[in-house]
């Protein structure tokens, strides 16, 4: 995946323009067309930049998916951008799935996180984690937040 060079000469350092590039390069559909478990059927980025009332989300997009007994169900990914040198925090990816589940009917909220690493990369990857155990062991869980499962 590459990108125009204009764009990389004149690329910043804040979170709107790590987003801006995951869009354009479609980092979050190349993820779930390669390497995800939930089966999406149609995937649109909604906004950048979301300010909920206890948190801010900065990308989200709504998807379409097929369960295993193949019906069809909606999930909202919400994505956290951070800049070189800054942690993704646990709590903050939390409330972002609660606010996700409580803005939108959904089956299923996928976080991820792109982050800054080295000049001009950057990387997406789902967080995985389930409900209440997610703060203390985020990367280490193996299942993503379902409606009856967010914390």
């Amino acid at each position: 995946m590459s990108m125009p060079l204009a764009s990389k000469a004149l690329g910043r350092d804040d979170e709107t323009y790590l987003i801006q590039v995951a869009i354009k390069l479609g980092l979050v559909e190349t993820h779930f067309a390669l390497y995800s478990s939930v089966d999406v059927i149609e995937l649109n980025h909604l906004q950048i930049g979301i300010k909920l009332r206890l948190t801010e989300v900065d990308s989200l997009y709504a998807a379409t998916y097929q369960d295993a007994e193949g019906v069809k169900r909606q999930l909202i990914i919400t994505v956290e951008a951070k800049k070189r040198r800054q942690r993704i925090l646990p709590e903050q990816i939390v409330r972002q799935v609660k606010a996700a589940f409580n803005a939108a009917l959904v089956d299923l909220v996928v976080p991820m996180a792109s982050a800054k690493w080295g000049h001009l990369r950057r990387g997406v990857a789902p967080i995985r984690g389930k409900g209440t155990n997610l703060s203390r062991r985020l990367s280490s869980q193996s299942k993503f937040f379902t409606s009856s499962s967010h914390p």
